[in-house]
């Protein structure tokens, strides 16, 4: 009888995500139900700096945007974002398109 050979990969390959609004808001219905709801406010560098630190057992981040707060807004966001992570997470922004 064949013997069935599972193929296990090692821990520091396999994906450790977590998917999270990038603006850390608590309105964040704009965009993804429609347009009148309240825009959220951008996150502070701490705030994303604090989240980032809580989430340091991810390497992939998936920064949901669902134009909850002005473009520019959500440039800075993601940038925050990449600049408190370290080098070895990779962000994904995720966008919702109308």
């Amino acid at each position: 009888m064949a013997s069935i050979h599972t193929a296990r990969a090692a821990p520091d390959t396999l994906e450790r995500s977590y998917w999270l609004h990038a603006s850390l808001g608590l309105f964040t219905q704009q965009g993804y139900f429609g347009n009148a709801y309240p825009a959220t406010k951008p996150p502070t560098r701490k705030e994303v700096q604090n989240a980032a630190r809580l989430l340091s057992g991810a390497n992939q981040l998936y920064l949901i945007y669902h134009q909850e707060m002005p473009i520019p807004d959500a440039r800075r966001t993601f940038t925050l974002w990449r600049d408190a992570c370290p080098p070895s997470v990779e962000i994904v922004p995720t966008l919702l398109l109308k």
